[in-house]
C-alpha cells in the first residue's frame, strides 16, 4: 500500500494539481486504505471463527460416529 501511495504522490505533479488538491487526494487514498485494511482484518477474524466452528463440528461428528 505504501508503494501505491508513493507512486500516486510521484505522479501527481504530472496532472497539474495544486498542493491542496494533492493533499486532499492523498488523505482520501490513505483513509480508504485504512478502511480496506480494517475490513480485511475483520474478514480474517471471521475466517478464524469459521475454522474454529468447523473444527468443533468435526470433533463432534467424529465422536458421534465412533
Amino acid at each position: 500500500m505504501d508503494t501505491m501511495i508513493e507512486e500516486i504522490h510521484a505522479s501527481l505533479f504530472e496532472y497539474g494539481l495544486t498542493e491542496e488538491q494533492e493533499n486532499v487526494l492523498l488523505k482520501m487514498v490513505e483513509r480508504y486504505s485504512e478502511d480496506i485494511f480494517k475490513v480485511y482484518e475483520e474478514g480474517q477474524q471471521v475466517g478464524d471463527s469459521l475454522n474454529h466452528v468447523s473444527a468443533t463440528l468435526n470433533r463432534a461428528v467424529t465422536k458421534f460416529l465412533a
